[in-house]
């Protein structure tokens, strides 16, 4: 989930150390270790850091206010790195409790964290009066740093919980303030917040700009956390976006960096992200093997907002797959949206909700997510897949939107350009999108191909909309479908792995197979590495032949 604050802005615990014997010496033992868990917190070794700080926390007494305020606020964040956010948000309580007893910059800063860990542990509420309080606190102090870390951070949640108008309101001075203190980590999280702000404008390049800038001037000083949360943003924005080729390139850089320094939490964003680009893609079977390894590995307790994306990704493979537990999936999906106060996931969730009810021919689903939507708020992207499943069920609202309002696929598939739609989403290697605007087409040919893709992926609940289609169209002669009896084999391998086997037999290349079955190159590539990993065999002349 995109994320703006800084743990930059806890006060560096220093050490002291002293010769005398007695209970002076304990005292100076416990400040030296607090100093050990920071030099380890800010070397990005969380891990350790965790550790140490376990150690000290029981003796917090023996350490002065100051000294104990930093600890609890390194360990808040260290918990947060660590995938731990409700935890987080208890530590973070405990140093804004303890601040309120020392100077009231401390107390912005310490309200400012635990504002964070509301905001990603899926409480928007809570952090937004955090926040604001921090803002009037520092409006009163000579403390231009502590007022720039305030600023930016309000800003940040108002981007990032539907207020674009409050948060264009104070980007100025947010920017200006982070400028004069020469806060680079704060510039860098700053310029996270404007692609929030600017990607509902549907200018993807330039929105994305910002974020690629904020990942070069994180890679060039060193801020740790907040580069880690700006490869997140990032891989969010080419997923949201369509460049998918820069999404997948990127999540293997950014899991290189998080593993270098234990961001558990920023890791499990940005392999959901892999997963749910393998949703779209079409790699079902290795999408659903992504989520629920994420899931073995995480406390449900502590999933906070961005399990969104993979209850976002196990809804909408559920949803297409026609699953048993897609309603059920698509309503845990739909609550974290909801609690989140954020127009993306409402959106994106949203057209998941959507296609359940068209699916399901329930349309009080389409009718109760359009009145959550708040759509003119959500990216742009997302706006245009939304308002395309709205078109698809028929529903008036859709007929209310220019197309040139929205980005491209979606602008084509609104204006009823099936061609061109079909066409892009070849491109970007979406099969099952690719489908249904062949399916949409109103012409026997083009729904015929777009009913074997569904067939071939297992789409259930689409490809019986196109069938019935066909029949409605007087089509003399409609496909069955896929038989119980193919589903299965002794490999493990789906329908479409079993078509790409076949094909793999007659000696195809890669790109023969992808003409012929009507997909992208690399989702071959994918059907092609999943076949030789289940046979257990070395290249595709051995697949051939173990078939």
């Amino acid at each position: 989930m995109p994320s703006t604050w800084s743990d930059t802005s806890i006060p560096t615990t220093t050490s002291c150390s002293t010769t005398r014997s007695g209970p002076e010496t304990t005292t100076s033992s416990w400040r030296s270790a607090a100093a050990a868990a920071a030099a380890a917190f800010r070397a990005g070794s969380h891990r350790q850091a965790d550790v140490i700080q376990r150690t000290v926390l029981p003796h917090l007494d023996r350490l002065d206010a100051p000294t104990r305020a930093s600890l609890l606020l390194e360990r808040a964040w260290t918990l947060y790195n660590l995938h731990r956010f409700e935890d987080a948000i208890a530590a973070a309580g405990d140093a804004v409790a303890l601040a309120e007893e020392i100077v009231p910059a401390t107390l912005a800063r310490a309200l400012l964290v635990r504002g964070r860990m509301n905001y990603i542990a899926n409480h928007p509420r809570p952090a937004r009066r955090d926040i604001d309080r921090a803002v009037n606190l520092v409006e009163g102090l000579d403390e231009p740093d502590a007022r720039a870390e305030a600023l930016v951070n309000q800003f940040a949640l108002r981007a990032l919980t539907d207020d674009l108008d409050g948060a264009r309101a104070i980007l100025s001075a947010a920017v200006t303030a982070a400028e004069e203190q020469a806060r680079t980590d704060l510039i860098i999280l700053a310029l996270n917040g404007r692609w929030m702000v600017d990607s509902t404008a549907g200018d993807d390049d330039a929105a994305l700009a910002h974020v690629e800038e904020a990942r070069r001037l994180g890679r060039a000083t060193g801020a740790l956390e907040p580069t880690a949360r700006t490869y997140t943003n990032l891989v969010e924005g080419y997923v949201a976006t369509g460049r998918w080729d820069d999404a997948r390139r990127t999540i293997d850089e950014a899991v290189a960096f998080y593993d270098d320094h234990d961001f558990v939490a920023h890791r499990y964003s940005s392999v959901a992200h892999r997963g749910l680009l393998d949703v779209w893609q079409g790699d079902w079977d290795r999408a659903a093997s992504t989520f629920h390894a994420l899931q073995e590995r995480t406390d449900a307790s502590q999933v906070g907002a961005i399990g969104a994306i993979v209850f976002h990704g196990q809804a909408r493979l559920a949803v297409w797959r026609g699953d048993d537990d897609a309603p059920e999936r698509v309503r845990q999906a739909w609550e974290v949206a909801l609690a989140s106060e954020a127009a993306q996931y409402r959106a994106s969730i949203g057209s998941v909700r959507l296609e359940l009810g068209f699916w399901t021919d329930r349309p009080e689903l389409l009718d109760d997510t359009l009145r959550h939507a708040k759509l003119d708020l959500a990216i742009a992207q997302y706006r245009g897949h939304f308002l395309r499943v709205l078109r698809l069920a028929g529903h008036p609202a859709a007929d209310e939107v220019d197309p040139a309002t929205v980005p491209e696929p979606w602008r084509s598939a609104l204006a009823g350009d099936w061609r061109s739609a079909a066409s892009a989403w070849q491109a970007r290697g979406s099969p099952y999108l690719q489908a249904l605007e062949l399916a949409s087409s109103g012409t026997v040919d083009p729904m015929l191909r777009g009913l074997a893709v569904l067939d071939g992926l297992g789409a259930a609940p689409a490809a019986r909309w196109v069938r019935r289609r066909l029949r409605e169209l007087g089509a003399r002669s409609v496909p069955r479908g896929p038989q119980p009896a193919t589903r299965h084999n002794p490999a493990g391998l789906t329908p479409r792995q079993l078509d790409v086997l076949e094909l793999l037999g007659e000696g195809l290349t890669n790109a023969d197979i992808a003409d012929r079955l009507v997909l992208s190159v690399r989702t071959v590539d994918h059907h092609v590495s999943a076949i030789l990993a289940k046979l257990g065999v070395d290249n595709r002349h051995d697949a051939a032949a173990a078939a």
